[in-house]
């Protein structure tokens, strides 16, 4: 995974010679390779593969949540709490509802 997303970085400054950029690396990359660092080292996190499978998939469905609706901090700072609160309870009142609806037939 590391070597193609530098091969794509690299291929997409080179495609924009008039942009001097830096090459960005995501994130979750540098996560990725410290994840399978302390894989390899500390011989303990074997015992709680479990619950970092549960941290890494919630977070994951969080991650394509927010790229799906465009989410941005900045977005989120424009807006405000109270909104995102609303809407919030709203969806977890409808999941309810629904969840409710198809228990019971």
């Amino acid at each position: 995974m590391v070597p193609v997303t530098l091969v794509t970085a690299w291929l997409r400054q080179r495609g924009a010679q008039q942009e001097r950029r830096k090459i960005q690396i995501p994130w979750f990359v540098g996560f990725f390779l410290l994840a399978s660092i302390a894989r390899g080292v500390v011989p303990g996190l074997v015992d709680h593969t479990g619950d970092i499978k549960r941290i890494a998939s919630s977070g994951f469905a969080l991650c394509l949540f927010l790229i799906g609706t465009a989410l941005t901090r900045t977005a989120l700072r424009s807006v405000g709490i109270r909104p995102l609160l609303l809407g919030v309870i709203l969806w977890i009142a409808i999941s309810a509802g629904a969840l409710w609806a198809a228990v019971s037939g």
